[in-house]
């Protein structure tokens, strides 16, 4: 037994760069988007959308549910203290949520070798935020992060698919966020229901408080009202949708969504696709083909590569259990299966989640 850093280990591992601290002081620092020089986005700005938010929730949050696996060529599965746990202070899904979280904002998301087996594999990762990181100034070189330098064999860069959402959604951000601004102005301003207009010489600030408190007090005591030729009260109409702004905000709900890949009904958003799915296994294939995969094979690729697994090996995320179909589809498939020959009753139980049944027929 020995410690590295803030944690012990069993194996015999060495410490490979500084134990980085699961919270930094930059994890909300403000990024200027450079066509938009007035404004100032950031990751804590982006989640007060409330439909960044939810589409944030719907991709890394589903993905961070996935289990990591790593496979050797025969294609079974090796256990593995790095896809088990990358980070000894959180479990793993927390660790992939905020992996995924950066790889829709930004254009990489970072991970930090914090130790190392003996034969010089990663043992674990710590998830560092992406504005915390400063990039080398020539290849090869090392990185900052905050007031620490990490060696670039160290810095394991999973680069996104895209620029990410803070630099091609800054405007569409930006808007939603006005126009949540301009709602919660008019929820917290009183309107008029109506006006009195008098059409004879201007009255004193006194006299027209007086005329107010009048109308006002004998509405309390009738519903019908009295006025001479010198006055006349017009009712204010409001149209509601006009008021909330709720076309102008299902519209960006909208454009966010498609920003960000995801299905509009995941966001509530107005749609007018007719495609509709009979099962929740459709839907969730759906999801993972339409806007998963990206971030899926980003994080697998990565963690695939040489340095990070054995050559030979594979890391992938196992969707068995989210993509799962009902119990009367998957016991028509264990039962041709079985017919069949390709599986035998001791694997059907473990894919049921079952255990061996002693004495049963293989």
């Amino acid at each position: 037994m020995y410690a590295v850093g803030l944690f012990t280990r069993r194996a015999p591992v060495t410490a490979s760069a500084p134990v980085l601290s699961t919270t930094t002081s930059g994890y909300l620092s403000p990024v200027t988007i450079p066509e938009i020089p007035e404004l100032s986005l950031s990751r804590q700005g982006a989640w007060r959308v409330p439909a960044v938010a939810q589409g944030l929730q719907v991709i890394a949050g589903t993905v961070g549910t996935f289990p990591l696996r790593r496979y050797n060529s025969n294609h079974e599965v090796v256990p593995y203290g790095l896809t088990e746990q990358l980070d000894p202070l959180e479990s793993t899904s927390t660790t992939i949520t905020k992996v995924v979280e950066d790889l829709v904002l930004w254009p990489a998301a970072y991970l930090v070798v914090i130790a190392r087996y003996a034969d010089g594999y990663p043992a674990n990762l710590r998830y560092v935020p992406y504005e915390d990181v400063t990039t080398p100034n020539y290849v090869g070189g090392p990185y900052q992060v905050g007031d620490q330098e990490i060696p670039d064999r160290d810095m394991v860069v999973i680069p996104a698919h895209w620029p990410g959402l803070i630099e091609t959604g800054g405007r569409a951000i930006r808007t939603a966020l006005v126009l949540e601004a301009a709602v919660s102005r008019i929820a917290s301003t009183d309107l008029p229901t109506g006006i009195i207009y008098d059409d004879g010489p201007d009255l004193d600030p006194d006299k027209v408080s007086e005329l107010l408190t009048s109308w006002e007090t004998g509405r309390r005591r009738r519903t019908t009202g009295y006025l001479n030729r010198r006055f006349r009260y017009e009712r204010e109409s409001w149209n509601s949708e006009e008021l909330a702004l709720v076309p102008s905000r299902d519209h960006q709900v909208a454009e966010l969504a498609r920003l960000m890949n995801v299905p509009t009904r995941y966001l509530n958003a107005p749609t007018n696709s007719s495609l509709t799915y009979a099962t929740v296994e459709g839907q969730r294939r759906d999801l993972v083909d339409t806007t998963l995969r990206p971030y899926l094979v980003a994080i697998e690729q990565r963690l695939t590569l040489v340095d990070v697994t054995p050559r030979g090996h594979r890391v992938r995320f196992a969707l068995d259990d989210f993509l799962r179909s009902d119990t009367a589809a998957r016991y028509d498939a264990y039962t041709k299966a079985l017919a069949a020959g390709f599986l035998t009753l001791d694997e059907v139980r473990r894919l049921e989640n079952l255990p061996t049944l002693p004495g049963a027929s293989r």
